[in-house]
């Protein structure tokens, strides 16, 4: 045989099984690991549209996955998350039962500034196995956040908000699994007197021929939608000090809308998430004395000069 043509048999040979080694490597690189379990328990909270700071907590996600055959022994894997059922702009939002959203985001850092959603932002985690076939387990963290101030929400029938947000696993940009996990939050009906009533203060000369009057109010803020009821521990007083009659009256000259006035009751009324005034109103009958030894006298010492507002709701 020429020498020369063995020499280039013996050559093609090579090429030939180098490239088949090569396609063998580039099939067995290709594999993923396989993941027994993906899972996130979700998270729930109970939220408060009034409190001054933003409702936060933790959730993981957890893996448990085994190494196939060509998978290098540490292997980085992405989680990635949607915007849930109802996305929104910046953070995703929460269906309330009555169709209310309230606004809420799910973060990859603990500092709550890198949402995790379809926007692009995801969790990774690197799994360390040993031999072909071995299982490696991991979790990763992730945060969640309820803006602060949420408080035109209506509470819904059961005053609770739900989502569902979905999850895809990954392993060197391959799909290797897919789950989902739940968000649930409550909101408890809740009401303050955000604006603290003023003295209700009379100016009143004894025997005059007028009744005097003299006014005052305070603000509530109510969960939205929910019923509540402005009362006083006493509608009609005698001060013990300068022994003058008087009446207090809630919402006489100011009241949410849709409350009527009751003269010498409560005033019932529904929140709506923002301040709603009312007024208390005070009237001092005309012709009467009082007592007073002095020019002028004032009702400072008086053991009944304070009244106590209550909110019921």
């Amino acid at each position: 045989m020429d020498p020369a043509r063995t020499v280039h048999i013996v050559f093609r040979l090579a090429r030939l099984l180098a490239a088949a080694l090569a396609l063998l490597a580039a099939a067995q690189t290709a594999q993923a690991v396989s993941c027994a379990t993906f899972s996130s328990p979700g998270w729930s909270l109970t939220y408060d549209p009034f409190a001054a700071v933003a409702a936060t907590t933790t959730s993981t996600v957890n893996l448990t996955c085994t190494r196939q055959t060509g998978d290098p022994k540490n292997v980085t894997l992405t989680i990635t998350a949607n915007s849930g059922l109802n996305p929104g702009a910046a953070n995703q939002a929460l269906l309330a039962g009555s169709g209310a959203l309230l606004q809420y985001g799910n973060y990859t850092d603990a500092a709550d500034t890198l949402v995790w959603n379809s926007g692009g932002n995801s969790l990774s985690i690197t799994l360390s196995f040993g031999g072909i076939g071995s299982t490696a387990s991991g979790s990763v963290p992730f945060y969640a956040n309820i803006p602060a101030g949420q408080t035109t929400l209506p509470p819904s029938g059961a005053s609770f908000y739900t989502d569902t947000v979905s999850l895809q696993l990954l392993d060197r940009g391959t799909p290797v699994s897919a789950t989902t996990f739940p968000v649930s939050v409550a909101i408890n009906p809740f009401c303050t007197i955000s604006t603290a009533p003023g003295a209700l203060t009379f100016s009143y000369t004894s025997l005059q021929g007028t009744p005097g009057a003299a006014i005052s109010s305070f603000a509530v803020t109510c969960t939205n939608t929910v019923p509540y009821t402005a009362s006083l521990d006493a509608y009609s007083v005698t001060d013990a000090a300068v022994n003058l009659a008087y009446t207090v009256n809630l919402g006489q000259t100011t009241r949410p809308a849709g409350s009527a006035y009751s003269p010498g009751a409560a005033l019932s009324a529904t929140g709506s998430g923002l301040a709603q005034t009312i007024s208390i109103d005070g009237a001092m009958p005309a012709d009467q004395s009082g007592t007073c030894a002095t020019a002028t006298c004032t009702n400072a010492a008086s053991a009944n000069n304070i009244r106590t507002l209550m909110i019921t709701y």
